[in-house]
């Protein structure tokens, strides 16, 4: 008993004798390390106290060193990481082979670090040369992987894109106004991507027909709908991006407002105003489709039927259209079986010579007439109502036809002098430009005197100059002059002469100008860019002095060179108001075409047609001319349309006289 009762305490026991000598082992640890820290506070206590204060510092400097030595690492390889982490999603590495770029760039770091404290002159210098080039190596991998990406890996845009008139997609780095072009440099999103895309590929804006398009993006609420407003605020949608087929403006992409603009543009449009059906046995008043109704009716005097095209208000009574049931339907239906009042639908009559106004037998009136305005009548052959306009239908009585009578015979007297009265405005006119033609030839015929006059006063390079390069519109000109199409064939040669004349004439305005309008036409290529912008800056320096030709010629490279068409109309109007031409054609060409809205009437393109023919420019003298054909043209339709009326006036007042 007492063997089993040690043997199970012994079997029992070994963990806790195994614990024992643990736990002995930890305390013997313990008190070895007790008496160390003792021995050594014993040994710091009996030195000096310089001594101690030197002990102390010492420990502080030694844990400090590690301590930096430690967040140095840190810091190294967490600036390393972030790095590489940019890189990583970027280029899209795989996580395993960022973690050894880590790890080879964080080594890398270290052994440039410590060359950067060196005393070695030599070392600083590669120290100071591998950080650089790791952080230089770390921005340009950057740029290489996102050069060709338009959004980070939150989504967020990177690129910003603008469009050009000659159907390119050009991307920048930065939103805003684009420096080259002045045009706004939008941010690209996922939406705007692909649209980008289509239009690169030569796809341009198509105006939008749906009546239910889709604005937005349900998923990112981007706008996918593009939109132009014209001066009447008339909006219209187009699905991509781009210019307007007609005005050149570039279309914007529509907001919430504009979305709601549209909506009630269209809603508008859509309202129908109920119209008359004048033939109601020939039409279809149910869809044949779903058999919904398809008419409203209204109940008129003597319980007549009237049926509309769509809901409404009837026009004379201003009561609401009821709904065309089967019903109504079979009811009408009865009522023409068995009518108690005529139905017929009136029907337009032409007043000739053999018309019946009224009964012969009875005196009651044979038609029925409804008034537009004085002397202006349409007559039918029944009772009833107004096709258009549903108007109610009045006898033609007695009092009515002799009022009708005094109204044709004074439409017909009124007739008369309108016709006098344009005749006799086209004939002063006539003798007033035939006057002012002789006038322009008299001064043409001074003008060409005084040309011929300082002709023979200047020096060969400058008679050249004036041969070969004068404008025929420049007042200052003292030679005939050439146009642009002459003056490209000979720009080299017009170049040289007028650069002479320039040297030897430097005060000579006229010289500069015929300089500069060669210069615009001269060269090849670059060379031919060079020249013009030459040619501008000669341009600029007239127009500050004053030279009124200059002023074409600077709106046009403004226009055709730099794209500015607002700088351009502003130089062609003071072009204008200084009594250039050349500035009034092409002003009145650009209005006539609907790319500059005149001021006034001053620039109408008739007028400025001819103030330009007044100044002798025959470009403007054709121009006037067409102009004035055009306007004589009408002129004749007019009174083509008024003999037409006044013979028929003459040959209702006959019917009317014989049937008195």
């Amino acid at each position: 008993m007492a063997s089993e009762e040690g043997g199970a305490s012994n079997q029992n026991g070994n963990e806790p004798v195994q614990g024992d000598g643990n736990q002995g082992r930890i305390a013997s640890l313990k008190s070895r390390v007790e008496k160390t820290l003792v021995g050594g506070v014993a040994f710091v206590s009996s030195l000096g106290r310089p001594a101690r204060v030197a002990i102390a510092f010492a420990a502080a400097i030694l844990v400090s060193a590690l301590l930096l030595w430690l967040i140095d690492k840190f810091f190294f390889y967490y600036l390393t990481r972030s790095y590489i982490d940019e890189v990583a999603q970027v280029l899209d590495l795989n996580p395993h082979l960022a973690n050894a770029l880590v790890l080879a760039t964080f080594v890398a770091t270290i052994f440039f670090a410590r060359y950067v404290y060196s005393f070695s002159s030599k070392r600083r210098f590669v120290g100071i040369a591998g950080i650089a080039a790791l952080l230089i190596g770390h921005s340009l991998v950057l740029w290489y992987g996102t050069k060709d990406q338009s959004f980070d890996r939150q989504g967020n845009a990177i690129k910003c894109y603008v469009l050009t008139r000659d159907g390119k997609v050009t991307y920048g780095e930065h939103a805003g106004i684009d420096p080259s072009t002045g045009l706004p440099c939008r941010p690209v999103t996922p939406e705007m991507l692909e649209r980008l895309q289509k239009y690169a590929a030569g796809n341009r804006p198509q105006p939008i027909a749906t009546s239910n398009p889709v604005f937005f993006d349900p998923r990112s609420g981007e706008p996918i709908v593009w939109y132009y407003k014209d001066k009447e605020n008339n909006i219209e949608i187009f699905d991509l991006m781009g210019f307007h087929p007609d005005t050149g403006e570039e279309l914007l992409p529509v907001t919430k407002e504009v979305a709601e603009k549209w909506k009630k543009q269209a809603e508008e449009k859509g309202r129908h105003v109920p119209k008359l059906i004048a033939d109601p046995d020939k039409y279809v008043f149910f869809d044949p489709l779903n058999g919904q109704a398809r008419a409203w009716f209204s109940l008129g005097a003597n319980s007549r039927y009237e049926f509309y095209d769509s809901p409404g208000f009837q026009p004379q009574t201003g009561e609401k259209l009821q709904l065309a049931t089967r019903e109504i339907i079979n009811q009408w239906k009865d009522t023409q079986k068995n009518p108690t009042t005529a139905v017929r639908a009136p029907s337009r009559v032409q007043i000739a010579s053999d018309t019946v106004f009224f009964d012969p037998i009875t005196g009651d009136p044979k038609l029925w007439y409804w008034r537009r305005g004085t002397g202006d009548s349409e007559f039918f052959d029944g009772p009833g109502f107004h096709p258009q306009n549903g108007e109610p239908l009045q006898p033609f009585t007695k009092e009515a036809f002799i009022q009708y009578q005094k109204e044709v015979a004074e439409k017909t007297k009124q007739l008369k002098v309108e016709q006098e009265r344009i005749e006799a405005e086209q004939k002063a006119k006539q003798e007033a430009e035939a006057a002012e033609r002789a006038e322009q030839q008299r001064k043409a015929s001074v003008e060409q005197r005084k040309r011929e006059e300082e002709a023979t006063r200047l020096s060969e390079a400058a008679r050249r100059c004036d041969a070969l390069a004068a404008n025929p519109g420049d007042a200052h000109r003292v030679a005939d002059g050439v146009l642009y199409g002459a003056l490209k064939v000979q720009s080299a040669e017009a170049v040289e002469a007028c650069e002479i004349a320039v040297t030897q004439n430097p005060h000579e305005l006229r010289f500069q100008y015929q300089l500069a309008r060669a210069l615009e036409l001269a060269g090849d290529n670059q060379a031919h860019t060079k020249n013009r912008q030459k040619a501008l800056e000669i341009h600029q320096r007239l127009v500050k002095a004053g030279y009124a030709a200059a002023f074409d010629n600077l709106a046009s490279l403004y226009y055709w060179d730099r794209k500015d068409l607002a700088t351009a109309v502003v130089l062609w109007r003071k072009g204008v108001d200084l009594g250039d031409s050349d500035s009034m054609l092409t002003l009145a060409d650009l209005v006539e075409k609907g790319r500059v809205n005149p001021q006034g009437p001053n620039e109408a393109p008739i007028e400025l047609y001819k103030r330009a023919a007044d100044l002798g420019n025959e470009n403007g003298v054709r121009a006037y001319q067409a102009e004035l054909a055009k306007a004589q043209q009408i002129q004749q339709q007019q009174i083509q349309q008024l003999q037409q009326q006044q013979i028929m006036m003459q040959f209702m007042g006959t019917v009317l006289r014989n049937i008195h």
